[in-house]
């Protein structure tokens, strides 16, 4: 049976990974997906998905759109104006980061909120036009300390800096890493550039979120992995918004790429209405 999905899901992925990380998503979770990069410069320039490729997304699965690139490098105004594209055609919009992913879309979420002006008007974003925000693996802030050695081991020997930093993420998920390392890490590791590894862990250690505020009405959830060494579930930044969240047992620092994580996010993202969604009595209320 052909279904048209309605919702896209946006991914905005972590330091050292980008979108086609999802490539090791299980099969099995619920609901067909469609990986899809999109372009974002970080100027005036973004590119928008063209009509036709509008009308066709969600055709074949649930899409997943991620930037092509440094998820770093694109302005936050650049992912508001493609958000705004998408929701023009008529999609409704669940917007998820993931580490430092995450810190973007906290920005994206509450600069979408006070509406963006482009080309001389000011079409709005409001909290009610994002269906929902999944904020994954986020951490208070990196020290000084820490960021100074990893910049130092890119520096020394960016491939094995990359390699160890990959495996540490895993933790928890060795399965995942062994499939990580035969496919994925070679292309990561060759594709991103000493300077751009750099600028991402300048932008961590001058980014720290010292807690979670969100836009008013914007439904969030925050998942988090009980292993995780790069942000370790007691630096959670302090919660100042009705948020709910998912602690997910004996995963590392890719919680989403659990089957019951991302079978929740599926069933969420695919229906009609978030209310009374398949699921919803694994997620518990974290209040302020």
């Amino acid at each position: 049976m052909n279904r048209c999905f309605k919702s896209v899901i946006f991914f905005i992925p972590g330091w050292g990974f980008k979108g086609s990380i999802f490539e090791l998503a299980p099969s099995d979770c619920g609901t067909p997906h469609l990986l899809r990069p999109i372009f974002l410069s970080s100027g005036d320039n973004c590119e928008v998905l063209h009509d036709g490729e509008q009308q066709g997304l969600g055709s074949k699965g649930l899409p997943i759109l991620y930037p092509k690139g440094c998820a770093w490098e694109i302005s936050i105004e650049a992912y508001v104006e493609t958000l705004l594209g998408l929701r023009r055609s008529g999609k409704k919009i669940h917007l998820m980061g993931w580490s430092l992913g995450a810190i973007l879309a906290l920005k994206i979420a509450h600069l979408a909120q006070q509406g963006l002006r482009s080309h001389g008007h000011a079409p709005s974003l409001t909290p009610c036009s994002l269906e929902s925000l999944w904020l994954i693996s986020l951490r208070r802030g990196f020290p000084s300390k820490e960021i100074g050695n990893m910049k130092a081991a890119v520096e020394r020997d960016k491939r094995l800096g990359l390699r160890l930093f990959y495996r540490d993420c895993f933790k928890g998920q060795e399965s995942l890493y062994r499939r990580f390392k035969d496919g994925l890490e070679r292309n990561y590791i060759e594709s991103f550039t000493k300077k751009e590894l750099l600028e991402g862990l300048d932008f961590l250690e001058n980014n720290p979120v010292e807690e979670i505020s969100v836009p008013e009405g914007l439904r969030t959830t925050l998942v988090h992995g009980t292993l995780d060494r790069i942000a370790p579930i007691e630096d959670i930044p302090k919660v100042t918004s009705r948020v709910k969240y998912m602690f997910v047992e004996g995963c590392g620092h890719l919680p989403f790429l659990c089957k019951d994580v991302l079978t929740q996010i599926m069933q969420l993202a695919s229906l009609p209405k978030m209310r009374g969604a398949k699921g919803e009595d694994v997620l518990r209320y974290f209040e302020p």
